[in-house]
């Protein structure tokens, strides 16, 4: 490290403990209520503040603003090696987790569990133990520190590279049984991947379903739902059934400019935002996670070269990194950031029930299953346009034998077909139950007392979900 980084470093170290010198007795380290509202690719280039520039306190400051500020809770990857140190301190006193790689990420350097996974063998396994060994023993005392990342697409996507993954996920179980592995991919791997990775705590999936040929009409929405998304989550529910991973869904909060041949991603409008989240959520997500935090260059908006449009951009003037901000006219004004900020909240609420819950059933309200666990019989609504919505159904895993039955409701119309917001949905939920029954949303705590065979009538708003508890 060279004197100029070791000020800098000092600078920021005065800085993060004059903020919150009790956060590392106050907060636990035990996650099992712990619903992970992530940002995801938190560095996009390595020339980015705060990991240069002439006053980086200033730049830590407003980072840590930000991070307060967009309501999350999780630094998910891309977090490169040179900052790690200052980022988990950070973390420590903003209650936040962390998902440790110990890699540079610009060289994809040796001297890391990704390169090991992406390159090794099994016969090499003593040095995977020894790269397990230094992460825990340099961040063991951090309440931040919440799980190792294993790797992002590339060995997930070789069969030959699944035994090691394995193995590394093992042998955290065995050397730091406190925190949990993370590898993540698009699309859904093969039975096969989930078969033979059964120590694999954390899988997270990507999949980005806003094409910038898909308007932010009914139309154009329905249609990207129906063939970018959906299917992927109805599959990936389907082979973790009956496994120990657990999946959070990384949702698409970015517009992208790709290289030719490859189709651009247009930026999703809050309730496209809000939609992914509880699609996943019916599906049995147990985390969300948000694509991406940072920007990329070339500059936003180029057609010309590649990009990505995060939730953060940097400020020419200051050196500092601030919500995103339009700097191409033309541009629809979406106030991205914000946006992120306000289903951050929504989910703040609702997380810590999802992480008791199971999945049973998931399904739309045109084809419900005859002995589903909630005994829905019939969804219907007032709608002028065709309404759509998802269902997904669930038993609490901590109150004795899955006794406690919820449904999650879920209003997959964002706007009308003139673009405009559409209104919300009178809902009405017909039960199939024998006997009275009492049905409570759960965030609000508003309770019906169901007859048999009764309904109830709720609103949803636009890509909106619902979770109800059903008591007998």
């Amino acid at each position: 490290m060279t004197s100029a980084n070791r000020s800098s470093r000092l600078a920021v170290i005065a800085f993060v403990v004059a903020v919150a010198p009790l956060a590392l007795k106050a907060q636990q380290t035990d996650t099992s209520s712990f619903f992970p509202i992530g940002l995801w690719s938190i560095w996009q280039e390595a020339q980015d503040p705060p990991l240069n520039g002439k006053d980086i306190a200033q730049q830590w400051r407003q980072e840590t603003r930000n991070l307060q500020e967009i309501k999350a809770n999780y630094l998910v990857f891309g977090v490169p090696r040179q900052v790690e140190d200052t980022v988990v301190m950070i973390a420590d006193t903003i209650q936040y987790k962390v998902c440790i790689a110990n890699c540079d990420f610009v060289t994809l350097d040796r001297n890391s569990l990704i390169w090991w996974l992406r390159t090794s063998s099994l016969s090499d396994s003593g040095n995977a133990i020894t790269l397990i060994r230094h992460i825990r023993d340099q961040y063991r005392t951090h309440v931040s520190f919440h799980s190792y990342e294993l790797d992002d697409e590339a060995s997930l996507d070789q069969p030959s590279r699944w035994p090691l993954i394995e193995f590394v996920a093992r042998k955290i179980h065995e050397l730091d049984p406190q925190r949990r592995s993370v590898a993540s991919t698009g699309p859904v791997p093969a039975q096969q991947f989930f078969d033979k990775t059964p120590s694999l705590d954390i899988f997270q999936f990507d999949q980005y379903p806003f094409l910038a040929m898909h308007p932010s009409t009914y139309s154009g929405q329905q249609t990207a739902l129906d063939q970018h998304l959906i299917g992927s989550y109805n599959m990936l529910m389907d082979r973790l059934r009956g496994k120990r991973t657990e999946w959070q869904a990384i949702i698409q909060s970015q517009g992208d400019v790709r290289p030719p041949g490859q189709m651009n991603l247009r930026r999703p409008n809050f309730y496209e935002l809000r939609i992914q989240a509880y699609l996943a959520l019916s599906r049995g997500a147990r985390g969300i996670c948000f694509y991406a935090y940072s920007s990329a260059r070339p500059h936003l908006g180029s057609e010309e070269r590649w990009g990505t449009e995060g939730l953060v951009d940097l400020d020419l003037t200051t050196g500092t990194r601030r919500k995103w901000e339009l700097v191409h006219p033309g541009n629809e004004t979406i106030p991205a950031f914000d946006n992120v900020k306000k289903l951050a909240v929504e989910l703040g609420r609702i997380g810590p029930t999802f992480r008791k819950l199971r999945v049973y059933e998931a399904f739309p309200h045109t084809s419900i299953p005859a002995a589903n666990v909630a005994r829905i019989l019939a969804v219907s609504s007032d709608y002028t346009y065709n309404p759509r919505f998802e269902i997904g159904t669930f038993k609490r895993i901590d109150r004795g034998a899955d006794s406690t039955v919820y449904f999650l409701l879920v209003n997959r119309v964002c706007n009308n077909e003139d673009g405009s917001a559409s209104p919300n949905q009178k809902s009405i939920v017909t039960f199939s139950n024998r006997n009275a029954m009492s049905v409570t949303e759960v965030v609000s705590g508003r309770s019906w007392q169901i007859p048999p065979h009764g309904s109830l009538t709720d609103e949803i708003s636009p890509g909106e979900g619902k979770l109800y508890e059903i008591s007998h």
